[in-house]
């Protein structure tokens, strides 16, 4: 099974177009390798973050911050940038 899965992690980072994304990738695939599972979340979960900043960095701030106050209008202080999204509040 974990070879398998090791496989398609690597076809996924071949895929890719992001640099930042493929070492983040890359790391939790040796995290995995290496059976340090926890690791292997944190270095995951690290990439779709550099990945969600890039694709919000590309629609631009005003629009990020529109569809951010749209979607979640209790929020008092919305993220001025998509680097505010990685805080330490995980629900928000």
């Amino acid at each position: 099974m974990s070879d398998v899965l090791l496989k398609e992690i690597e076809k996924v980072i071949q895929s890719l177009q992001e640099p930042e994304v493929c070492r983040y990738l890359d790391q939790a695939s040796k995290s995995f390798s290496a059976g340090a599972y926890d690791a292997t979340i944190v270095m995951a979960w690290s990439a779709t973050v550099a990945h969600l900043i890039r694709e919000v960095n590309q629609i631009g701030a005003e629009v990020f911050q529109y569809a951010f106050r749209k979607e979640y209008p209790d929020r008092r202080n919305p993220p001025s940038n998509p680097e505010g999204l990685a805080g330490n509040d995980d629900k928000s």
